[in-house]
């Protein structure tokens, strides 16, 4: 009836309005943010980042409007950003700003925003890297589609890069004074815990989901990496290592002679074995997952997993192999393994 479309129609016209109302009030930050003073920029920067971590946020589809244009000046100044303040208060803007459903994390990546974090990446700011990693794998957290498109542009080789140590040629030798003789330098210093942690969950989140990514020529690099942090001391790096074991293929011998090479599936076995008080049940529940996966990569992979429960058993606490037996079988119920793995488990304490 001519009644009722009114009544649609009004309806209609007042979202439009209430919406238009939202645009209007975000305008004076945008003309801000398209100032061309730093510190007119750094102030805007800064109001938009309280402003959605805040108790009552703005809309993600009104700040992302295209009219607005303010999605691309946060693209543009992260790239052009010399002052370390600005270029944080956009970091943490554009990381919350893919937080939020996928649909509107794709409207950044149509702007090429992958591409600029990747570039990021190799910033000499740990806290740059940090943030861009972490945004990275917001992206790749969004959706099966952003995933691939982040694995196809190659963000899982710059992670690896940037989390293998590097060698200063220029200085790889120095005397000390002390002991009175020349010595040979390691690498460059660690990463800081909280970049090592961001950039072990972004290759969760490249790993994560099915069907499994393509990591092509860079998939047996990306298992020593894996292997690499699941030996890290601090809990939180280990249990994102595992899941992303977890969800990986085994199905080339080259990933699985790496497990062997770097003492992995020992390492999976030991956190199995570990009390709360040393890691978490939620870690000991992926390296569970973890050594269910390589079981089930076929027979070469079953056969490490029971020279690895043998190595275990053999440098464990020899006079009560009983007690041990029962403790991995015991929280491999409790993590929900399978019986394949629970067989094995049994099975290479039946060969030792």
């Amino acid at each position: 009836s001519p009644d009722a479309k009114s009544q649609v129609l009004s309806r209609k016209e007042r979202r439009q309005q209430k919406e238009q109302g939202r645009m209007e009030a975000l305008r004076p930050l945008q003309e801000r943010l398209m100032a061309d003073d730093l510190p007119t920029q750094l102030e805007a920067a800064h109001e938009l980042r309280t402003m959605l971590d805040g108790p009552h946020p703005p809309a993600l589809s009104d700040v992302l409007h295209a009219d607005l244009d303010i999605a691309p000046r946060l693209l543009q100044l992260s790239q052009q950003a010399d002052n370390h303040d600005l270029h944080v208060e956009l970091l943490l803007a554009l990381k919350l700003l893919t937080s939020g459903a996928a649909e509107q994390t794709r409207s950044l990546v149509d702007l090429g925003a992958v591409d600029i974090f990747e570039r990021l990446l190799a910033s000499p700011d740990a806290g740059v890297r940090e943030l861009a990693v972490t945004i990275l794998g917001n992206i790749a957290g969004a959706s099966v589609e952003l995933r691939y498109n982040v694995v196809g542009s190659g963000v899982a080789n710059d992670v690896m890069k940037m989390l293998a140590p590097v060698q200063k040629t220029d200085a790889i030798k120095y005397y000390d004074e002390a002991a009175k003789e020349w010595k040979f330098r390691g690498g460059t210093p660690e990463q800081p815990t909280a970049l090592v942690r961001k950039s072990a969950q972004c290759l969760r989140q490249l790993c994560h989901g099915q069907p499994a990514p393509d990591f092509g020529a860079a998939h047996e690099q990306l298992v020593h990496t894996l292997a690499t942090l699941v030996m890290s001391s601090d809990d939180e790096v280990v249990l994102h290592a595992c899941a992303a074991m977890s969800q990986l293929q085994y199905a080339v011998p080259g990933h699985l002679a790496v497990l062997v090479k770097d003492g992995v599936c020992v390492r999976l076995l030991e956190l199995l074995g570990h009390s709360s008080s040393v890691c978490s049940e939620e870690v000991r529940s992926h390296a569970a997952l973890a050594l269910e996966r390589i079981a089930g990569s076929g027979s070469q992979g079953q056969e490490v997993i029971i020279q690895s429960c043998e190595k275990v058993l053999k440098e464990g606490d020899g006079k009560d192999g009983k007690a041990t037996l029962k403790r991995f079988v015991e929280i491999v119920n409790h993590a929900g393994v399978r019986d394949k793995v629970k067989a094995m488990l049994l099975c290479s304490v039946i060969r030792f």
